[in-house]
């Protein structure tokens, strides 16, 4: 799994049926730090040790679609939230805030989990984002 950071405007809504990444931090029993386990962008086997262990499942929570205040408070005082992302130019990020201003709403194609958010200045205007984990699986042909 690998952190991503986000702009708000890329991720919409709570991923009722993505509870993959849950999946991975009860089979894992937790996910680590951004620290110890910063983004590659490259195949590579899972690398996950409890020793730098970020955080693990605390339950579920629904919240309104939407709504990124109710989600910046359950991520602050809950933990780790599973949301749905228009990925479609997920391909292109690279590093820093990824800013795609015509991203859909609608056409919410990837689960991942929201682990913090933040406020960035980025030529002189603050951007507010949020942090993702990411993780993509290889099917094999």
């Amino acid at each position: 799994m690998a952190l991503t950071k986000y702009f708000k405007r890329g991720i919409y809504a709570v991923c009722k049926s993505g509870l993959k990444a849950f999946d991975y931090i009860k089979e894992n029993g937790g996910i680590d730090s951004e620290s110890s386990y910063p983004y590659e962008a490259k195949e590579g086997p899972c690398r996950y040790s409890n020793r730098t262990r970020l955080s693990t499942d605390n339950g579920k929570v629904d919240l309104p679609e939407g709504d990124e205040m109710q989600l910046q408070e359950a991520v602050a005082n809950i933990g780790p939230i599973s949301v749905a992302i228009n990925a479609r130019y997920l391909s292109l990020y690279d590093e820093g805030i990824f800013t795609r201003a015509n991203c859909s709403s609608e056409e919410l194609d990837h689960g991942v989990l929201v682990v913090g958010y933040g406020t960035e200045e980025v030529r002189g205007k603050n951007l507010d984002y949020w942090i993702v984990k990411n993780r993509y699986e290889i099917s094999p042909s």
